[in-house]
């Protein structure tokens, strides 16, 4: 069985201030490192880093870091296993990046969208977007109920849902919907 264990060589000063460790000549531990390391994200942490040193294979993976002082990052992690002549896995050379302010965003963001549809639910409304490059159309979940389409039965183009406004109001709608992407186009 291949011996698993494995050392720090060198941090930077960066790598340091990320974990929260104090700048030091001998970087922490595999021990002080996971004692960092978010209880949830402690189990498919190092096991993922093992598969890369059993498969000679590039890893990446994001995790939670909690700090003494009781703050939580978010940390991205790529590494690479680096083998010599004899296929042992010599060291890995990775970079570790602090995405803590990236990953709060995405949930601010998450959160909006969910506000989003959720107003259009209670309000039956919904929200149409055209990318004009590809002619693809997007609509929010309450498009589908207005017009009484299912998901899997509708197309992702303007033609298929201009083709279903009234007659009484399809040259108006029409000619709306080419103002808007003459208007679209000129920003």
């Amino acid at each position: 069985m291949e011996n698993l264990y494995w050392t720090n060589v060198y941090w930077s000063e960066e790598l340091f201030r990320i974990f929260g460790f104090d700048p030091n000549p001998t970087p922490p531990s595999e021990v002080e490192i996971v004692g960092r390391l978010h209880p949830e994200d402690v189990l498919h942490n190092k096991p993922l880093v093992d598969q890369a040193i059993r498969g000679r294979s590039d890893f990446e993976v994001d995790y939670r870091l909690l700090l003494p002082n009781g703050a939580a990052k978010y940390i991205h992690v790529v590494g690479h296993p680096v083998v010599n002549a004899s296929d042992d896995v010599i060291e890995i050379v990775g970079t570790a990046m602090d995405v803590t302010e990236r990953k709060r965003d995405e949930e601010k963001l998450r959160r909006s969208e969910a506000d989003l549809l959720e107003a259009q639910r209670l309000s039956h409304t919904g929200s149409l977007k055209h990318d004009i490059a590809s002619g693809r159309v997007t609509v929010s979940p309450e498009v589908y109920r207005i017009y009484g389409v299912r998901p899997d039965e509708a197309e992702s183009n303007a033609e298929f849902w201009l083709n279903r406004t009234h007659p009484e109001d399809a040259k108006r709608i029409q000619e709306l919907f080419e103002e808007c992407e003459i208007q679209k186009n000129r920003l």
